[in-house]
C-alpha cells in the first residue's frame, strides 16, 4: 500500500507532538532535585534549600525554598510543617514572586507626611547599583582589622563631621556598648580638645577631623595612626568613616533631619 507522503499542516503538527527533543522538551526535563524534593526540573536543580513562612496571609504555611549559589529558584510546601502538611494555595506558590518585582523595597523605608522617602540608605529606592556599591563598600570596611571600639568611634566622628543625626542616633548606644565613654562622645559632639583622652582616642577623632573638617592630612596625623592602629587599621579608618560620611552626604542632599525628640546635629552643624 503506498503511503501519503507526510507533508502539510497536519503531518506537521504531528511531527511537533511526536519530536522527543527541542528548546521545550529540554526546559520540561526532569532530574532528582535531593534534599528530599523528588524530582524538579532540570533547570531548577537546587544546591541548597532553607525553610520559610509564607507570608500572604495569617495562616503561615511552611515553605521549602530551593536555592542555587544562594539566590532562590523555586519552592515547594513544607510535607512536615503541621500547618500545611505538604500543600500549599495558589498565592502559596507564588510566594517568590515578589523577589522578581523592579520596584520592590530592599532596604528599610520611612515615608513622611510629606511623601519623602527617609532612612538608612534611602536612596537604595532611587538608584539600587550606587546602594549595593555602598553597602559593599560598608561590608567590607567593617569587617577589616579595627576593634568594635575603634570601629564605633570612628563611625561617630563621620557622623559628626557630616552632620548625620540618623546615624549618629542610631550608633551611640552601639558605642557605648563597644566601651566608648559617654565623655569621649562629647568630646565629638562639641567639637571638644583631645587633651587628656586615651591615645588612640584621640587618634581616631584627630584623625577624621583632619581628613573632613581640614581636607588636610598631617604626616603626623598619619604616622600616628599607623603606629597605633597599623597601615591596614589606617586604611580600614579611612574606609569606615568614608562609607559612613558618603550616607551623610545623601542626608545633606535632601535635609534629612532627626525625628522629634532625638539628638539634631543640625542645631550646632560642623562648619
Amino acid at each position: 500500500m503506498n503511503h501519503p507522503p507526510k507533508t502539510g499542516p497536519a503531518a506537521l503538527a504531528r511531527q511537533l507532538l511526536n519530536q522527543t527533543d527541542g528548546p521545550l522538551t529540554r526546559q520540561l526535563v526532569r532530574t532528582p532535585g535531593g534534599f528530599g524534593l523528588g524530582q524538579v526540573p532540570e533547570r531548577l536543580a537546587p544546591d541548597a534549600t532553607t525553610t520559610a513562612v509564607c507570608g500572604f496571609c495569617s495562616t503561615g504555611c511552611g515553605l521549602e525554598v530551593h536555592l542555587r549559589e544562594g539566590a532562590a529558584i523555586n519552592l515547594s510546601p513544607a510535607r512536615d510543617y503541621p500547618v500545611n502538611q505538604g500543600m500549599a494555595c495558589p498565592k502559596g506558590w507564588e510566594a517568590l514572586a515578589p523577589l522578581a518585582a523592579p520596584d520592590r523595597a530592599t532596604t528599610p523605608l520611612l515615608r513622611g507626611q510629606d511623601g519623602v522617602l527617609r532612612g538608612p540608605l534611602a536612596f537604595a529606592a532611587y538608584n539600587p547599583g550606587a546602594a549595593k556599591a555602598l553597602f559593599d563598600l560598608h561590608n567590607a570596611a567593617v569587617a577589616g582589622s579595627l576593634t568594635p571600639h575603634e570601629r564605633e568611634l570612628a563611625i561617630m566622628v563621620a557622623c559628626r563631621e557630616t552632620n548625620y543625626s540618623l546615624e549618629w542616633n542610631g550608633h551611640e548606644a552601639a558605642a557605648r556598648k563597644a566601651g566608648v565613654d559617654a565623655k569621649v562622645l562629647d568630646v565629638v559632639r562639641t567639637s571638644g580638645a583631645l587633651t587628656g583622652l586615651d591615645e588612640k582616642d584621640a587618634a581616631v577623632i584627630r584623625f577624621g577631623r583632619q581628613m573632613f573638617r581640614d581636607k588636610k592630612m598631617e604626616p603626623a596625623t598619619f604616622a600616628k595612626a599607623v603606629e597605633l592602629f597599623g597601615r591596614k587599621g589606617t586604611m580600614d579608618l579611612v574606609a569606615v568613616m568614608n562609607t559612613y560620611a558618603v550616607s551623610g552626604f545623601y542626608a545633606i542632599a535632601v535635609d534629612e533631619r532627626a525625628p522629634a525628640g532625638r539628638l539634631d546635629l543640625l542645631s550646632a552643624p560642623v562648619r
